[in-house]
């Protein structure tokens, strides 16, 4: 019980502070702040679109294997003009 009594108290003295913090927040903290939000909602964008891709991909046929071979064909002649 006095435990207990002990912790309570010692809990709400950093949770009910007697006085205000003059506090000073740089325009560093400001310029950090901006670019977690802007990384933060750019990935946020990155994650939505993977994910319409990936259920875009459930209902879109794959491609056809004649269409596949005649595009290797094309990058195979174009390595062997190159040399």
């Amino acid at each position: 019980m006095q435990k207990s009594k002990i912790f309570i108290i010692f809990v709400l003295s950093f949770l009910l502070p007697l006085n205000f913090a003059n506090a000073y927040l740089d325009p560093g903290t400001g310029s950090i702040l901006l670019q977690v939000l802007l990384a933060g909602f750019l990935g946020a964008l990155l994650y939505i679109k993977t994910f319409f891709r990936m259920v875009k991909s459930w209902f879109v046929k794959p491609k056809k294997e004649d269409e596949t071979k005649d595009s290797e064909e094309k990058k195979e002649d174009w390595s062997s003009s190159r040399k």
